[in-house]
């Protein structure tokens, strides 16, 4: 890959990890082609296994900032922040990418992780990028050192992460809704609530009964933005046009999905605009 080129890090949900990330069969199995078509690096880091500490598996978990109170359910311990900090130093020594373009994107609770990262980490990641998480009700994260660039993609019917806030299933903490979610990074940001537009994304598939509505608020040249993907009538699933391969058990599990946009490209034209 010539020149220096962005570096995107990918945080894999709860139970998941680095070595089957992508085999969802949604939308999230994107993004190794559209690195390779858009010449970014993809970086993917492994989290803990918090019952036996293994760090190599496949059934990991991210020390988001969540209180969890059930045991078998513990987030791991591990300093998750600092082993990013330390990974992007890594990556900057020894792989050909732009230290200003340094983004990340999760989803789950590996998007609740990219949402620490965001607070404690903005010094270094110049936008970040979360699907189906929401901020939680009690938090362990400190105060955030800067604003960023912010992409939240929540679905109104998840079963995992409710869009209007609570218990997240298996009593695995609590959080904001989606919109409290949103209102913390809009305030952070200083951007004003009640400037914000939106729109419906093109119906292309109908037979999906599901909707995307796109909201922003910016201030043109000034604070970094915020955009709000609402998926209604969809579950714990990316979109996607081209990626619809869910069994009938991943179907029941995750919920619906939305066949309109790439969820991923989405994400990717709003970060690549930024630089740190």
């Amino acid at each position: 890959m010539p020149g220096e080129a962005p570096l995107v890090l990918i945080f894999h949900a709860s139970n998941s990890g680095m070595d089957n990330v992508f085999n969802t069969g949604d939308g999230f199995n994107e993004w190794p082609n559209l690195a390779e078509r858009e010449k970014f690096i993809l970086v993917i880091p492994n989290g803990v296994n918090p019952i036996n500490g293994d760090a190599l598996g496949t059934n990991q978990k991210w020390n988001d900032c969540r209180k969890s109170k059930i045991e078998s359910e513990q987030l791991p311990h591990t300093d998750d922040v600092g082993f990013i900090r330390e990974l992007i130093t890594w990556s900057i020594e020894n792989l050909k990418i732009n230290e200003k373009q340094i983004y990340a994107a999760g989803i789950g609770n590996g998007g609740m992780m990219v949402y620490r990262l965001a607070i404690e980490l903005g010094d270094v990641i110049s936008g970040a990028a979360v699907f189906f998480a929401n901020l939680p009700v009690d938090s362990e994260c400190t105060q955030p050192v800067k604003s960023l660039p912010i992409f939240i993609m929540n679905s109104t019917d998840d079963p995992f992460v409710p869009f209007g806030g609570g218990v997240i299933t298996g009593e695995r903490g609590r959080v904001l809704s989606a919109e409290e979610t949103l209102n913390f990074w809009v305030n952070l940001n200083d951007l004003h609530p009640l400037k914000r537009t939106n729109k419906f994304h093109e119906d292309i598939n109908p037979d999906d009964n599901s909707r995307v509505i796109k909201n922003e608020f910016n201030r043109p040249f000034a604070n970094p933005p915020v955009v709000f993907y609402v998926i209604t009538n969809s579950g714990h699933v990316v979109p996607s046009i081209k990626y619809g391969f869910l069994s009938s058990q991943q179907k029941e599990l995750l919920g619906n999905q939305n066949r309109d946009i790439e969820g991923i490209v989405e994400a990717w034209r709003f970060l690549r605009r930024f630089n740190r």
